[in-house]
């Protein structure tokens, strides 16, 4: 489904008005309007040929490039704002020969402006809200050594002194979160599963969990050998409270529906043969020893583990591990350009200026190219 919006949305709420920076004050008015204008007949021509047109800041953006004069001299302008399988489009050159070709032979998540995840088909680029505003995904080829990622009844994990119930409201807006409840016995209250590591490998470990009437959480690795990490996290504040071993990243995101994203990575030991990852239920002192009632608990939704130091997009599992491949995404570079500005992340890079016959995205949140 084709969507428009003038303003940039988070997690489907439109912004009213545009942030009053001293640079975008500065833009004119006409500026403004020709970017607008620009766009909207973008929007018309990539619709005409099938596409979908996600809601961005686009005309905006290229408002702010003509009033700096960058519009008038770039051969090539990304702005992510329109997909079809196997295409992702530039808004400029408008005769379509500036389109990036896209190849990720399998599905793979995003998060939609409504803030709900959903799945993108083979080939088909993902712009994706996670930040609030769009940007385009691009990801490495990363497997999901978690076998069951959601089924948490399932026998690969392993319940101590807890339970798990079925059926609340997930961040895609099923009815298919588990909550997990610690029981009336006193002890830690634990849910753990492991995979074999026969490498030294970097794992990163992560789930998707949100607070009930407990609120804090412990993730923790344990390799066959070697040193725990551990991290504790705070599900109300949507922070890491605590990093309590060495060598050890943490990071935490948000998710819809009030959910957040804890990850812990770290390098397992090259003698480890297996590794361990848990999540410890903790009380308002996080501490792990306490008695539950029984009913109280937290909602966990999904769960990943993967090699490298940054979790990428959730992979969902029902069985098997599951590879998502990586997003192979390039163009012929136009003749005569002699610059090429990446924004990642919302930051502007160091132009290349070594310019490459064809030309790849990096790995990131692309929030813009233009090339000169």
């Amino acid at each position: 489904m084709a969507i428009e919006s003038r303003y940039p949305l988070q997690f489907g709420k439109e912004v009213e008005s545009l942030p009053e920076t001293s640079s975008q004050i500065e833009i004119s008015r006409s500026n403004i309007s020709y970017g607008e204008a620009y766009i909207a007949n973008y929007r018309n021509s990539v619709l005409d040929d099938g596409a979908t047109f996600f809601p961005s800041d686009a005309g905006y953006q290229v408002g702010k490039l003509k009033e700096s004069g960058v519009m008038n001299d770039c051969s090539l302008l990304l702005l992510p704002s329109a997909v079809k399988a196997g295409t992702l489009y530039s808004v400029k050159p408008q005769d379509r020969t500036g389109d990036f070709t896209v190849d990720r032979n399998c599905t793979a998540t995003y998060i939609d402006e409504d803030g709900i995840r959903r799945i993108a088909l083979a080939n088909v680029p993902r712009i994706d809200y996670s930040s609030g505003e769009a940007a385009l995904l691009v990801e490495p080829q990363s497997t999901n050594l978690i076998t069951y990622s959601e089924d948490f009844s399932d026998a690969s994990w392993n319940k101590e002194r807890t339970i798990v119930d079925y059926g609340y409201l997930s961040p895609d807006n099923s009815l298919n979160s588990t909550k997990l409840i610690p029981t009336t016995d006193d002890g830690n209250h634990i849910i753990s599963s492991a995979i074999n590591n026969t490498t030294n490998s970097t794992l990163s470990f992560s789930f998707i969990l949100k607070k009930a009437e407990f609120k804090n959480i412990e993730i923790r690795i344990r390799p066959s050998t070697g040193e725990f990490y551990r991290i504790h996290f705070d599900l109300d504040l949507g922070a890491i409270n605590n990093i309590l071993t060495t060598n050890t990243i943490a990071n935490i995101e948000p998710y819809p529906n009030g959910y957040y994203r804890c990850t812990i990575s770290t390098t397992v030991e090259v003698n480890s043969n297996y590794a361990i990852f848990y999540c410890f239920v903790l009380d308002d002192n996080f501490n792990e020893y306490f008695i539950g009632n029984g009913t109280n608990g937290l909602y966990m939704w999904g769960s990943q583990v993967e090699e490298g130091s940054t979790a990428t997009s959730y992979i969902p599992t029902n069985g098997t591990t599951v590879t998502r491949l990586a997003d192979n995404i390039s163009v012929p570079t136009p003749a005569g350009v002699t610059s090429i500005t990446e924004t990642i992340d919302g930051v502007e890079q160091t132009p290349i200026t070594t310019i490459p016959t064809t030309y790849s995205l990096p790995v990131g949140n692309i929030n813009k190219v233009t090339m000169q």
